[in-house]
């Protein structure tokens, strides 16, 4: 084990000192404008833009835009828009093979990625119904949402299953927020078409 260990060392060694090597012959290397390599090689490449620290968008779904965007349909993360125009067999074409599929609360579900497309049945012409969006970064409380959205249009403990609700309505579309209880995080959003 110990001569591994020397071995290893001297292994770093020599590619330090020839590592050091290759870097004196840069130096000594001319560009055609009269720079050395290591002059050219240290100029900033004003073409490429600098990295900005911290430029990560904030996950934020609950936001000053969620009931414009609910009123015409829209989940902020999801990319299709709930449209009651589009069948089953768009929702396929548009998005391929779904992670899941199956019915579940009443319609037939496909999931992509944390957006969940519902067709009242399995028939490929079956029209788009609701979508529900369900993710472990969506954490928000009933206080939390109401602080954001203001007071919904009724919230309550659920009389089918004992959860707690909150229900906005923008347009011709509604988003019901489920709960297991009135401090816990959301456990999902669905929006429906309504008219």
């Amino acid at each position: 084990m110990k001569f591994i260990g020397i071995l290893l060392f001297i292994l770093l060694l020599l590619t330090g000192c020839n590592g050091a090597q290759n870097n004196d012959a840069i130096n000594e290397v001319n560009e055609p404008d009269g720079n050395s390599s290591e002059e050219a090689i240290n100029q900033p490449n004003q073409e490429e833009p600098i990295p900005e620290e911290n430029n990560v968008e904030e996950y934020s779904l609950i936001d000053e835009t969620f009931l414009s965007n609910l009123g015409n349909g829209k989940i902020k993360y999801c990319e299709q828009a709930l449209d009651p125009n589009i069948t089953a067999s768009e929702i396929l074409s548009i998005f391929g093979e779904p992670e899941w599929e199956d019915y579940w609360d009443g319609g037939y579900g496909r999931q992509y990625g944390d957006c969940f497309y519902f067709v009242d049945s399995d028939n490929p012409d079956a029209k788009m119904t609701a979508i529900d969006y369900s993710s472990e970064k969506f954490t928000h409380t009933p206080s939390e949402i109401i602080e954001v959205l203001g007071e919904p249009e009724s919230k309550g403990i659920s009389e089918m299953d004992g959860s707690y609700f909150l229900f906005y309505r923008s347009g011709d579309y509604s988003a019901f927020f489920e709960f297991e209880n009135e401090n816990s995080p959301v456990g999902h959003l669905r929006v429906k078409y309504e008219n």
